[in-house]
């Protein structure tokens, strides 16, 4: 019993800290004081889940952070997007880009120039642009898509911007065919690559000969 609560203490002298953290951080960047306060009550909020959805380094700086369907929105992306501190950044939102989340939203984190991981999860059919704006975010080493394609295949070509990707994850993306993995030939750095091919074949995989640093490939051919 002492030690859960120890334990229970300890994170919310964790939360508090990256609160503060947050707080200065947004100081420094002449953020104005209406923002400030709503960056740490969201924070705040966050820190209420059970277990919560946040995390923080030994420092007390927020470097993970968890949002439902319920969170995932423009309004809270822009909040978060002062946090320059943030590594990770996972989110399920609603099917269609319901509930406030547009491409506005993933503009808005451009801004936090130490992402390098994001997992997206449960959009389906993306609405128009937003994957554009997914692979504006040049930083990333890491993007796992569950459930979340573009509209059209011909915006799968978005993918070559990531260059410093390490790391592509792919599942139930319906419209990605065997025609483009030829659009990450360019991903040079990439070390592990897993996803769905429709309507293509093991040939077709052929042009990934290039990537050198590929030792993690695992390609599952579905039919229509």
């Amino acid at each position: 019993m002492k030690q859960r609560f120890r334990s229970i203490l300890a994170i919310v002298q964790a939360g508090t800290m990256a609160v503060l953290m947050v707080a200065s951080a947004s100081c420094q960047n002449s953020q104005t004081p209406g923002t400030n306060a709503q960056a740490k009550a969201f924070l705040d909020q966050l820190e209420l889940k059970s277990p919560p959805y946040w995390q923080s380094d030994t420092k007390g700086n927020l470097i993970k952070v968890w949002l439902s369907w319920k969170e995932a929105n423009d309004t809270n992306l822009a909040l978060l997007s002062t946090v320059g501190s943030i590594q990770e950044l996972g989110m399920r939102p609603q099917r269609h880009g319901l509930g406030g989340l547009t491409r506005e939203g993933f503009s808005s984190l451009k801004q936090l120039t130490n992402l390098t991981k994001l997992n997206v999860g449960c959009i389906f059919e993306m609405p128009p642009g937003m994957f554009e704006e997914i692979c504006q975010l040049k930083g990333l080493r890491s993007l796992t898509l569950y459930g979340a394609f573009p509209p059209k295949k011909a915006e799968y070509e978005n993918l070559k911007r990531l260059t410093n990707l390490e790391e592509l994850r792919m599942s139930y993306c319906a419209n990605f065919g065997g025609q483009e993995l030829g659009w990450l030939t360019n991903l040079t750095h990439l070390k592990s690559l897993e996803l769905p091919v429709y309507s293509g074949s093991k040939a077709d995989t052929n042009v990934l000969s290039c990537l050198k640093n590929l030792t993690n490939l695992d390609v599952q051919f579905w039919k229509k």
